[in-house]
């Protein structure tokens, strides 16, 4: 069986990368048999840190961490985002609603992209990404109140397209 180009043993600090791996798991057990600390919360955050891990040695690997300047990150990211919106770009609404497979596919590509810049700008600052998108939801809780007529129950809530 090939190794995983990404998943490679990383025999650099590989320790202390494992002690913090040891560390966010144990902190996931922890969430699971106190029911004051969110679960989905912990698994996420364990999840996200995860994968940032994941593209940091994939980048390493490579040597592109001098490319990865916080300018050229926001620049790229830039451009993902373009190329996301010029699969959209000629698309009537009810056609961006049901794409073939294969545009979805390239769909996925950009998103994917895009994604992996935006958490490579957010490591580089030390942004907690899922911090952030939380601590912006609540401002913008305040900022746009919910109408009087908004859904009451979770289920009310989280049912249908976002």
């Amino acid at each position: 069986m090939a190794a995983d180009p990404i998943r490679q043993p990383n025999h650099f600090g590989q320790q202390k990368e494992e002690a913090k791996e040891v560390k966010a798991y144990i902190v996931c057990v922890v969430s699971f048999l106190n029911p004051s600390v969110s679960k989905n919360k912990a698994v996420t955050r364990f999840m996200m840190k995860k994968l940032q891990q994941e593209i940091a040695y994939f980048n390493k690997k490579r040597n592109w961490q001098s490319y990865h300047t916080p300018k050229n990150l926001a620049m790229a990211l830039s451009v993902e985002t373009a190329e996301l919106l010029e699969i959209y770009q000629w698309l009537t609404p009810e056609q961006s609603e049901d794409v073939s497979p294969q545009t979805l596919a390239h769909i996925e590509e950009e998103v994917a992209d895009i994604l992996i810049y935006l958490l490579t700008l957010a490591a580089r600052h030390n942004i907690d990404p899922l911090a952030a998108v939380r601590n912006k939801m609540k401002k913008n809780a305040l900022k746009y109140p919910e109408p009087e007529n908004a859904p009451t129950s979770n289920a009310d809530r989280f049912s249908g397209k976002i």
